[in-house]
């Protein structure tokens, strides 16, 4: 279910999805309202959190695409956005960071071998998930994940599902799209574009990245086979980015307009 993100100032809907910045997104929105958080979901969670960020005009929540098109018919002069993200890189970083998801489905024996590591560590570690998922990936390679997913689809968790599929880019009518490997620039000039005050920016500089995974070696795991492998299994994805290079529908060049029709 995707993560949306309704700006009132700016009359703006990001919509993002699971592995694609949703986190950091999310963190940037509640700083533009005035609530610099470090732990933006934990916060979210919270009912008083959340009253507070609405009365400012920022509401999040996740959607299922049918409320979205619903939420699009209703705010006609809002501009509607996805975020997506380079196909090999998300579902690497999915492996890195969601594995125990893949071992709770597939490889239960490593999944229970884990989670009892981590909650046998110290208590610091009871809420990392990082932890047991350290432990899962010397047991799952990145090449016998995929070839699972080969295997098994990739429908099975959102995490893994096209982001085409879960944004429901047949379906709703985004204006634009925002590339995350390029989202600081792209976000920035979005929101200058929507009226937001440039100064008022200046708090999203160097905001850095949330959720980030702890890998040294996560590129080198994406070799030229590797890679092949995974175009065959996002091929839509990666159909649907090139034709929307830099936001635009490359095969509706109309700048006004950049509309995902």
């Amino acid at each position: 279910m995707p993560l949306t993100i309704q700006y009132a100032p700016a009359k703006l809907v990001v919509v993002t999805i699971p592995k694609s910045g949703s986190t950091t997104l999310m963190a940037a929105f509640l700083m533009l309202a005035g609530f610099a958080k470090e732990n933006p979901r934990r916060f979210m969670r919270e009912q008083n959190s959340r009253t507070l960020v609405e009365q400012k005009g920022l509401v999040i929540k996740r959607m299922e695409p049918a409320e979205i098109k619903r939420l699009q018919a209703e705010f006609e002069d809002y501009y509607f956005v996805v975020v997506m993200r380079d196909p090999a890189k998300r579902l690497l970083s999915g492996y890195l960071n969601k594995i125990n998801r893949y071992c709770k489905k597939f490889a239960l024996p490593i999944y229970v071998w884990g989670r009892l590591r981590q909650f046998l560590a110290n208590p610091s570690s009871w809420g990392d998930i990082n932890c047991c998922n350290r432990y899962m990936r010397q047991h799952v390679s990145f090449e016998s994940f995929v070839a699972s997913l080969e295997q098994h689809g990739i429908s099975w968790d959102r995490h893994f599902e096209l982001q085409t599929i879960v944004a429901a880019t047949e379906t709703i009518n985004y204006q634009e799209i925002i590339h995350l490997e390029v989202l600081d620039s792209a976000l920035a000039d979005l929101l200058a574009r929507r009226g937001i005050d440039r100064g008022a920016l200046d708090s999203l500089k160097d905001m850095g990245r949330f959720n980030a995974t702890d890998s040294d070696n996560r590129q080198s795991l994406l070799t030229d086979s590797i890679q092949r492998r995974i175009a065959s299994l996002y091929k839509n994805d990666y159909d649907f980015l090139r034709r929307f290079q830099n936001g635009r529908d490359s095969e509706n060049p109309n700048p006004t307009s950049g509309a995902l029709n």
